[in-house]
């Protein structure tokens, strides 16, 4: 069947979400509006309004879920986490080590699995190329210093700032700084993880982004021997926003130092996304004692 101009516009103006029917075709196409994007904006930085962190020294963060505010407690990670995470990245960090040192072998041994690349799932808000809202994506996490250290974690950063990435010697020296604090546990805020919005722009948002704004509840989980999954409220800070505060600062320049150091130098800071852990879940198969789902932080 085909329909003249006219009884498109006729019939599009009755159907929700700007559902047409294409007339060659004779199947429907769905556009999902994604909402007025530049109410995230303010000049040409985010501020995150559905999420409240003011009563972060009580472990208490306040979070605007499925259109309703809720209180949720953190919890943090477990004890087991934190030691699966720290050796984890010991590992690959020695691999890169033996790379540096000229062994060959070594970069065979590179797997993007594990304590770095962590797979975000996050709904909210529908993109305009998609009906869906879920989304899913690799992000690059990181642990965060305790808030007493932070400072003294960026200024160890700062000493490499001007390193050349090109010097094998001085990127040796980058990776064993990196081991020796995998090797203190004592060190990381076991309440939250941390990473980069590497490719959000006022003029492109992902839709890791899109979600989190609108809806900050994120599940966090990492593929290994072991299967973490930890449920979250993601919290984004612009580097751009004059109303920071010292903590805010101080966690943009962490996690953008870390992304540097390991990296190579990059020329501007990125929007900086914590993860505030209230559920760990252990999905790992064969272990039927404390794995297949089950919770594992009360």
């Amino acid at each position: 069947m085909r329909f003249s101009r006219r009884e498109i516009l006729q019939m599009s103006a009755f159907l929700p979400f700007g559902i047409i029917i294409n007339p060659l075709y004779g199947e429907q196409e769905i556009r999902f509006p994604s909402g007025n994007v530049k109410d995230f904006w303010k000049d040409n930085y985010i501020v995150h309004k559905n999420v409240d962190i003011s009563r972060l020294d009580k472990n208490i963060i306040n979070a605007k879920v499925d259109g309703a505010w809720k209180e949720f407690p953190i919890r943090g990670y477990s004890d087991e986490f934190l030691d699966w995470n720290l050796k984890n990245r010991q590992k690959l960090l020695g691999i890169f080590l033996r790379m540096f040192e000229g062994d060959k072998n070594a970069s065979r041994e590179i797997s993007f699995d594990g304590a770095h690349n962590a797979m975000v799932a996050s709904y909210g808000r529908a993109r305009e190329d998609s009906i869906f809202s879920l989304n899913n994506a690799v992000k690059g996490t990181g642990l965060v210093p305790e808030q007493k250290l932070l400072k003294e974690r960026i200024e160890e950063f700062r000493q490499y700032d001007s390193a050349d990435d090109k010097d094998m010697q001085k990127r040796k020296k980058k990776i064993e700084l990196l081991l020796q604090n995998y090797k203190k546990p004592e060190l990381w805020d076991r309440r939250a993880l941390i990473s980069l919005e590497l490719y959000t722009t006022p003029s492109f948002q992902t839709h890791t982004f899109l979600n989190v704004m609108e809806n900050p509840v994120t599940n966090v989980v990492f593929l290994d021997v072991v299967s973490y999954e930890l449920r979250c409220i993601c919290y984004l800070i612009d580097p751009l926003n004059p109303d920071l505060s010292d903590i805010e600062k101080q966690w943009i320049e962490y996690s953008n130092g870390a992304h540097s150091h390991f990296h190579g130098k990059f020329k501007r800071n990125f929007i900086t996304a914590l993860y505030f852990v209230i559920e760990e879940f252990d999905n790992s198969p064969g272990r039927p004692e404390k794995g297949h789902g089950k919770r594992t932080v009360p």
